[in-house]
């Protein structure tokens, strides 16, 4: 800071306390308006703790605004209509239908709801602006399904048989006497115990379309010539080279 060699030290000193005095006057106010604004605003979001917050979906199904028993009356009916609807899992090129019923799964609602209720609670103001976060971004929560394991386990199986494919790379094969190149073949084998776990989630909630279960594929390592002849040429170079080294 600049100071005129005419001003004294006396007004340098009174102008301190004079800054202090318009910062008390105007900045405390402000910061008090600006707290009670802040409260008001999470007061104002805060709703009912009796009540799930806005935002909130169990398996894909909005049940915000809704009291526990509203929402397990609501989720309940709409599980039940499913039943007998088959679900579309899709894997490898083929397409499956499965339905809670076949598996005997049912959704533990009441964990599910808790849950949810967890989600937008808090005391006051602090729960108001979790749940003007929720507004925004929203929140799912997926029920924890209950299944009869062995009907589980029986129906990986079979769609293991339907999609697992041995992997196979490209060789030489006598045809009528001939050499002939056959191509290789990926192989793909289904994850069973994630694949499990994707077809519950689906089971419990409401998707909408088709649902992936997920296949680990075994690449191709040895392919077929992609020119004719240039297999033979290959290995008759690779023939010579061995018989140099020999």
């Amino acid at each position: 800071m600049q100071v005129d060699a005419r001003t004294s030290p006396l007004q340098i000193g009174r102008s301190r306390p004079r800054r202090r005095r318009l910062l008390l006057t105007w900045g405390l106010p402000i910061l008090a308006v600006l707290a009670v604004l802040v409260l008001a605003v999470g007061f104002a979001f805060a709703g009912s703790p009796d009540r799930i917050a806005a935002g909130v979906t169990i398996g894909g199904v909005n049940v915000g605004g809704m009291s526990p028993e509203q929402a397990r009356t609501e989720l309940q009916r709409r599980f039940d209509a499913s039943q007998q609807q088959p679900v579309e899992f899709t894997a490898a090129g083929h397409t499956f239908g499965i339905s809670p019923a076949e598996l005997g799964v049912q959704p533990n609602l009441n964990d599910a709801i808790a849950q949810a209720q967890r989600v937008g609670a808090g005391s006051g103001p602090l729960r108001g602006f979790r749940r003007l976060a929720l507004r925004f971004f929203g929140s799912d929560v997926t029920p924890e399904p209950r299944v009869f394991a062995a009907a589980l386990t029986y129906e990986l199986q079979m769609l293991a048989r339907k999609i697992d494919v041995l992997h196979a790379d490209a060789k030489l094969e006598l045809s009528g006497g001939r050499p002939v190149v056959a191509p290789g073949r990926a192989g793909a084998e289904l994850d069973q115990r994630a694949a499990g776990t994707v077809i519950l989630a689906a089971l419990v909630g409401f998707p909408h379309g088709s649902v992936a279960l997920p296949v680990r594929v075994d690449p191709v390592r040895v392919t077929a010539p992609t020119r004719p002849g240039c297999g033979s040429r290959w290995r008759r170079a690779d023939h010579r080279r061995r018989t140099r080294w020999r």
